[in-house]
């Protein structure tokens, strides 16, 4: 199948999201709520990269390097599986919860809960090896 126009196949054509001309403001009214969509995904994307940039990696390597051994493969394949189901949790949640603007506040008291975990439950592993996190969780 032969395309023109590569244009064309876009999320538009599967009616996702309205065209640009369409979606222009035309009242005062639309131009508020144009804007307030602009600014809402705006901060989405500052917020995503932020955090993928910060604790986003963290629930990959921490589970990493804590482990021991004889329990990292069984260790991480759960953080995977609970990984995953919380990626889809707060996936099927977020947009109930951005419609009250509640995400805001419940995504950073978790960032604050995870900041004092780290902090006071979890070692020091920087130049530990692994073959030695047996001995680091015996003195913590």
């Amino acid at each position: 199948m032969k395309t023109k126009n590569c244009k064309n196949l876009s999320l538009s054509t599967l009616r996702l999201r309205p065209t640009l001309e369409n979606s222009r403001p035309r009242s005062r009214r639309d131009k508020e709520a144009f804007n307030s969509a602009v600014l809402v995904v705006i901060v989405i994307c500052i917020y995503v990269s932020s955090f993928a940039w910060s604790w986003g990696t963290l629930g990959w390597l921490i589970p990493s390097e804590i482990f021991t051994l004889e329990t990292r493969s069984v260790g991480q394949g759960i953080n995977v599986a609970v990984n995953f189901l919380f990626t889809f949790v707060i996936a099927q949640a977020f947009l109930a919860m951005l419609c009250h603007m509640m995400s805001v506040l419940f995504f950073a008291a978790w960032v604050l809960v995870m900041s004092l975990f780290v902090y006071f439950f979890l070692p020091e592993t920087k130049s530990v090896p692994i073959e030695k996190m047996t001995s680091v969780w015996r003195r913590h």
